[in-house]
């Protein structure tokens, strides 16, 4: 449960792909992050901005269109309560507009038949604020960022896991806590293996965490490993005092 009452840190994510002939594919990418709570409804709002994000070996025009118009989602605006769970999206319009100016650049380039059919398919997420959230909070920056420490399970889907383009969700459930961190785990060990661990600060924002999302096959295994982390010397935060907050507000 968070517990401050302002925060603000920058954060280093590194997603890498290795598929069954070995080849590897890996994204990094920076965010700032900058919330503070509203002590009259009792939420806060997160503003998060993707500094970059930079893929290596790209494999194909949709993951550079991928990279391209996951850009244009930020930054984004949200509310959410002191358990991590986002409500809704302040600034869904602003992100809307900004989202449909890059695709159409895109366009403009003069893109194939599959380009545009792509586009289509990632322009429905925008049908309204409810889908668009549940397409959001997809991202793997959000997924790993907005956790509870105290949870007992949460969903992880994996997209792009093998080049089939399958969408796997694994229920990961936790197994074991220390003083600041806890573990999470899938258990169908036979085919899926995905391992997560979380270190939270003492105002309950996540330090860091490790993930690693493996599925097994005959040919070879398929490995995705994820890393989260503040920046060295980014993070500033004040801590909550809610009836100070109240009087101040």
């Amino acid at each position: 449960m968070y517990q401050f009452r302002s925060l603000q840190a920058s954060y280093e994510l590194q997603t890498s792909i290795m598929q069954k002939d070995k080849t590897t594919s890996l994204l990094r990418s920076e965010y700032f992050v900058e919330a503070r709570y509203v002590n009259v409804e009792d939420y806060y709002v997160f503003t998060i901005k993707r500094i970059y994000a930079k893929l290596e070996s790209s494999q194909s025009i949709v993951d550079d269109l991928m990279r391209e118009l996951g850009d244009a989602l930020f930054p984004v605006e949200l509310y959410v309560d002191a358990n991590g769970v986002i409500k809704k999206v302040k600034n869904f319009n602003e992100v809307k507009e900004r989202w449909e100016s890059v695709a159409s650049e895109i366009m403009d380039r003069g893109y194939s038949l599959p380009t545009d059919k792509y586009l289509r398919l990632a322009r429905a997420n925008f049908a309204d604020k409810e889908r668009f959230l549940d397409h959001f909070s997809r991202q793997t920056f959000v997924q790993l960022f907005f956790r509870d420490a105290e949870c007992v399970y949460f969903n992880y889907t994996a997209r792009n896991l093998s080049r089939t383009q399958t969408v796997d969700l694994f229920t990961c459930n936790r197994t074991k806590a220390t003083n600041n961190a806890i573990f999470f785990e899938h258990l169908d060990n036979e085919v899926l293996d995905c391992r997560f661990e979380y270190n939270f600060s003492e105002v309950g924002d996540v330090i860091s965490a490790e993930g690693l999302v493996q599925r097994k096959e005959e040919e070879g295994d398929v490995c995705k490993r994820i890393e989260l982390k503040v920046i060295a010397g980014s993070r500033q935060y004040k801590k909550s005092n809610k009836f100070v907050s109240f009087l101040l507000d």
